[in-house]
């Protein structure tokens, strides 16, 4: 009876362990992981009614005692950590210690979380504990944490094909977002963006009316269906992804500004502009129109003496930056890091701009209760940075003090006027961010192109833009958290400190130790 009893203990112990573990690889088992515990708690029952006796006669010995102490002691101190786990798990609280905060949410993706109004039903058509699977929820998680109107649930379409044939889900690892009758979608590819992914996601299934982005085209401006270097294709995408239509407008055929254009961008013009054209521009201003004006060394005329007209002055110079040399750059590629502090396009934002061949601007006309001029960016100041007007011989720089600007130099600048306040159409207050016609300047073109976009904070910079004239500021932040990589300088002397301590000074002071401790014991 006692080897009887025995067998079963070891059944019902391996019948326990195989369970737990099928359970946790299986769905819909959990009816049998329970028969199982049944069955093993039988057994267990069983094998000590059997051997009470024996199980009574060893507790009265003294080495069971003193190990019985020793074994209450660790069941108290395991009993404290599963009770430290359970507060943790209902509980939960995370802290990203981090450089840089890479495993938390971007100001963006806070805001547009706490902002939600509508819910977000989230199905995600994954192999059922995939590695991707994890990774996918560890990040809903988060979402799921910070609002409860974003739910998410993970299908397996092999265990239940049913619902993925109603998803219409043919592609493994397909996300849907869903929320009132808007659908999106994407596929998994990799945790590098997903952050980015899901925001947008969720973007574009809440927005209401999508806002219109529009481009001028005929007079040599960069193309946003242009994939080279010097094209605008990567600005597209990204304003596309966080749900703005973007296209091209041409004066010439249509004879107008589209009436659904919620921002025009002139970029880079390298021929003229029409007056008819022109005249244009002036409409959108006096309905309150938004621009943006990217304007580059080898910007057309008229589109520098409209400007001009509105007090904006565009310095034909090129901005000098000494400093990137040191980092082995090129110092007609000014990295621009003095933000506004307090202006939602900037406020909070922390990454460099690189520029390239970038022009200063200035505002020239006296305030006044109708126009206005905020500076969004500047260089660094002088020595470091001046705007050299010798941009014919680049070979021989060197600052001027009778031609040529000292730095901080306005690089972005923001122009805001209410036409109808000039004309007396309105009661005279101080001009105001509604209701007034706008133009974000900037003095270089480049920065936004494919070849710089994605450099430093060129592409936040240039969204961040666009959402404030906009009025998506819930949309304005800085892109999701990357991981950066931290590195020492050391002198000669402090390398080979470091080299001589780690591999002989410190190895042998141990060595050293353990042979004292070796020899006193011994003689002890």
């Amino acid at each position: 009876m006692e080897k009887f009893s025995k067998v079963l203990a070891i059944i019902g112990l391996i019948a326990l362990i195989a369970a737990f573990i099928i359970n946790d690889i299986l769905i819909d088992f959990t009816i049998y992981f329970k028969i199982i515990q049944v069955v093993a708690l039988v057994c267990f029952i069983f094998y000590f009614l059997v051997n009470f006796n024996i199980i009574k006669l060893f507790s009265k010995q003294r080495s069971t005692k003193y190990g019985a102490t020793s074994i209450l002691g660790v069941v108290i101190f395991i009993a404290i950590l599963v009770i430290i786990n359970i507060l943790s798990y209902y509980n939960s609280t995370s802290y990203d210690l981090t450089k840089g905060d890479i495993y938390s949410f971007s100001d963006q993706t806070i805001k547009v979380i706490n902002n939600l109004k509508a819910d977000v039903v989230i199905t995600a058509f994954f192999k059922k504990n995939s590695r991707e699977q994890k990774s996918m929820e560890a990040v809903l998680t988060k979402y799921t944490d910070i609002s409860d109107k974003i739910k998410y649930e993970f299908i397996d379409q092999d265990l239940q094909p049913t619902v993925a044939r109603q998803y219409k889900v043919k592609k493994l690892f397909t996300t849907v977002f869903e929320s009132g009758e808007k659908e999106f979608r994407f596929v998994f590819t990799s945790n590098e963006n997903l952050e980015g992914l899901i925001t947008n996601a969720i973007v574009k299934v809440t927005r209401g009316k999508k806002k219109h982005v529009y481009f001028t085209k005929d007079h040599g401006e960069g193309g946003i269906n242009d994939q080279t270097p010097a094209g605008f294709s990567f600005m597209k995408e990204q304003l596309e992804g966080i749900n703005y239509i973007v296209d091209e407008v041409s004066f010439l055929k249509i004879g107008k500004i589209p009436d659904d254009c919620d921002v025009l961008v002139i970029a880079d013009p390298k021929k003229p502009f029409l007056e008819n054209e022109l005249a244009l521009l002036d409409e959108y201003v006096s309905r309150n129109g938004k621009f943006v004006f990217l304007v580059d060394v080898d910007a057309d005329k008229t589109i520098i003496d409209y400007l001009a007209k509105y007090g904006i002055h565009i310095n034909y110079d090129i901005i000098i930056d000494k400093s990137m040399q040191i980092f082995g750059g090129d110092f007609s590629r000014p990295l621009i890091s003095d933000y506004h502090k307090d202006h939602p396009i900037t406020k909070g934002f922390t990454q460099p701009a690189l520029m390239s061949v970038a022009r200063s601007i200035a505002y020239t006309l006296p305030f006044e209760p109708w126009r206005t001029y905020k500076t969004i960016a500047k260089t660094n100041p002088y020595p470091s940075v001046w705007g050299e007007t010798n941009v014919k011989d680049m070979k021989n720089i060197k600052y001027d003090k009778d031609e040529d600007g000292k730095g901080p130099l306005d690089v972005v600048g923001l122009f805001i006027y209410d036409s109808a306040l000039e004309k007396g159409d309105k009661q005279v207050t101080p001009v105001k961010d509604e209701n007034v016609a706008e133009m974000a300047i900037f003095g270089d073109a480049d920065f936004a192109s494919n070849l710089y976009f994605n450099y430093y904070g060129n592409a936040d910079l240039f969204t961040n833009t666009v959402n404030y004239l906009a009025r998506e500021l819930d949309l304005i932040a800085v892109s999701p958290r990357k991981a950066s990589s931290a590195t020492i300088l050391l002198s000669d002397s402090q390398r080979s400190l470091l080299y001589y301590f780690s591999i002989i000074i410190l190895p042998s002071i141990v060595f050293i130790v353990g042979i004292a401790v070796y020899l006193r014991r011994r003689n002890m």
